[in-house]
């Protein structure tokens, strides 16, 4: 029960729920799939398929998701960390946990 108090806390209160470098890029249509070096710290949402439980999506169709997508096409080339925020959904593509907020992860 206190695992399950502390992911949905973990959840609601907008913590990092990755970091890392990105270690995966790629654009399928108007959808962005990318992993960081570090696995999630939290559990996925059940919409995320087995095969997809390390990686996130953007959608392209939206400001949000191009900025995203420059922010993530950036830190690979740099090799700067990123931090992900959840959605909690797979909005964007069926089986691909939506990522909600990417930020610059501090070097210090």
């Amino acid at each position: 029960m206190k695992k399950w108090i502390l992911t949905l806390v973990a959840v609601f209160s907008g913590v990092t729920q990755a970091a890392g470098t990105v270690d995966f890029l790629e654009v399928d249509n108007d959808v962005v799939l990318f992993s960081t070096s570090e696995a999630k710290a939290t559990s996925s949402p059940a919409c995320v398929t087995p095969e997809n439980a390390t990686k996130w999506s953007i959608s392209l169709a939206t400001q949000s998701g191009r900025a995203h997508y420059t922010m993530l096409v950036t830190a690979l080339s740099m090799g700067i960390e990123v931090n992900v925020e959840t959605a909690g959904d797979c909005a964007d593509m069926a089986g691909l946990e939506r990522a909600t907020r990417i930020w610059f992860a501090s070097q210090g």
